[in-house]
């Protein structure tokens, strides 16, 4: 973990159990709206690997791209806390298009916030609600949102082509499943969540993606 004093920000990278590195900024409460994600997008930039600037493209569509390589990103942010979740190289994949081998999605929401009852029906399923406790809802919506950027936004319908089957534990570190029904067909996803400074964080993963060593650690190293 490191901390910028003159920024208020501070850094941390690790890797999750389910194989995917993650980079997190956070704090920096004195910044305003506007400054903050410029403030957290600088910070992580500056950190990478060997000391090496990073840069990040986006296609047309809004798909985050790392400048220069060959490993899938995504990115999620909202004030207070900035996450980038990276998979390791696939050069056998072309990161312009979806594939399993790279279809990787994150998404952080403050654990406080709270979804209403009209959202919650109009995001589940009613065999969905059946499993999803009430307050368990913005954990739900974290991994939906984390599916859509997952398979890159071919799907728009959260309530029919996303279907959580076993919610992820933030507490217990257990992962949950999920089905997307995407133009090829039915597709399987690991669902991975954690809580970190206040905020929720979640990861969408397809069962075929690239990954890292698993960590037996959900705050594991980065080696």
């Amino acid at each position: 973990m490191h901390n910028n004093d003159d920024e208020d920000l501070t850094y941390w990278r690790h890797r999750t159990p389910v194989g995917v590195k993650i980079e997190e900024i956070s704090g920096g409460s004195r910044y305003s709206d506007r400054l903050w994600p410029i403030m957290a997008r600088q910070i992580w930039s500056e950190n990478g690997r060997d000391n090496e600037y990073r840069t990040i493209d986006h296609l047309p569509d809004g798909v985050p791209l790392l400048d220069g390589s060959h490993e899938r990103i995504s990115i999620s942010h909202t004030r207070g806390m900035m996450v980038v979740a990276t998979l390791p190289p696939t050069p056998e994949v072309n990161l312009e298009q979806y594939s399993p081998r790279a279809a990787m999605g994150v998404d952080t929401e403050r654990a406080d916030r709270s979804i209403s009852a009209e959202v919650r029906s109009r995001i589940l399923t009613p065999a969905e609600q059946e499993i999803v406790p009430q307050h368990k809802t913005l954990l739900a919506w974290t991994c939906k949102e984390a599916l859509y950027k997952a398979v890159m936004g071919q799907v728009k319908h959260w309530d029919s082509d996303y279907t959580i089957t076993a919610l992820p534990d933030p507490d217990k570190g257990t992962t949950g499943a999920a089905s997307v029904m995407l133009p090829g067909g039915s597709e399987v996803f690991i669902l991975y969540s954690w809580l970190s400074e206040g905020f929720i964080i979640t990861l969408a993963l397809s069962a075929q993606c690239a990954t890292y060593k698993k960590t037996a650690d959900k705050k594991g190293s980065d080696k």
